[in-house]
């Protein structure tokens, strides 16, 4: 693992993408392994990213249409220097070739992707609106990461979904144990990532998501991001990562730039 390099837990952009309605599956899956997953990292290390935790939500089993298709979490070492990757050509075709792929219109045909930056969660979510539990700087490419999603039970109001996660995630935001954890909920499902330090990853602990695990009684998916590092770069001769499908969740590891 590469040295430790943490970051304050705002400086994360929490997303939740949806592929647009001319992809098929597959198709999605494998621009995301060919071009987008690689290209975060080979075009965003110079920008100074300093973590990248993709998933690959699309074809998982009964995934419902409104669930994102793909999640990530997407850490810079600040906020500014997130909005001073735009100065670059780099970055804007970056973000102009996601309009191929994702949808950020919401139409009869397709959801809205969207990513923001979290606050520090205070007792209350918010719809749309992602939160961290613990103020402190973390390096989230280091240690174990895990992920859940999950939905709304049918017969439960949104406000009722709203209020009953509220309390877990103040629950889990007691427990020290954990490195760190971000939340984000919608109207009708929840993601929520948590990491724990290389010191308690030997017993596989989990803190946040077996809680979670109990209270979601439909459709829902735990995940561990596995180590993933590039064997090329820009101008080598090679496929991108070649095996992306329904549940892929991988913690990219790559050199961070120095201050």
């Amino acid at each position: 693992m590469t040295d430790s390099y943490p970051v304050d837990p705002d400086s994360v952009r929490v997303w939740c993408g949806y592929r647009h309605h001319s992809m098929h599956v597959k198709d999605f899956q494998d621009k995301l392994g060919e071009v987008f997953i690689p290209a975060c990292v080979k075009l965003q290390t110079n920008l100074g990213l300093t973590a990248y935790i993709p998933t690959v939500l699309l074809g998982i089993r009964n995934k419902e249409s409104f669930v994102p298709d793909e999640t990530a979490l997407v850490f810079y070492k600040s906020q500014e220097t997130y909005r001073a990757c735009f100065n670059t050509l780099a970055e804007r075709i970056y973000a102009l070739d996601h309009h191929g792929v994702f949808s950020f219109e919401k139409n009869e045909y397709e959801f809205q992707s969207y990513s923001e930056f979290p606050k520090l969660f205070t007792g209350s979510l918010e719809f749309k609106k992602p939160v961290y539990l613990f103020d402190k700087k973390t390096d989230w490419m280091n240690g174990k990461s895990k992920h859940f999603v999950g939905t709304r039970d049918s017969k439960m109001p949104p406000a009722e979904f709203q209020e009953n996660i509220s309390k877990i995630i103040s629950t889990i935001q007691k427990n020290e144990k954990l490195d760190g954890a971000i939340a984000c909920i919608d109207s009708d499902y929840l993601v929520y990532w948590e990491l724990i330090s290389n010191e308690q990853t030997e017993n596989n602990l989990s803190i946040g998501i077996p809680l979670l695990e109990k209270a979601f009684k439909e459709w829902k998916q735990s995940f561990t991001a596995k180590d993933m590092s590039l064997p090329k770069g820009l101008w080598d001769n090679w496929e991108g990562i070649t095996n992306i499908d329904a549940g892929s969740c991988l913690n990219m590891v790559f050199d961070r730039k120095p201050d």
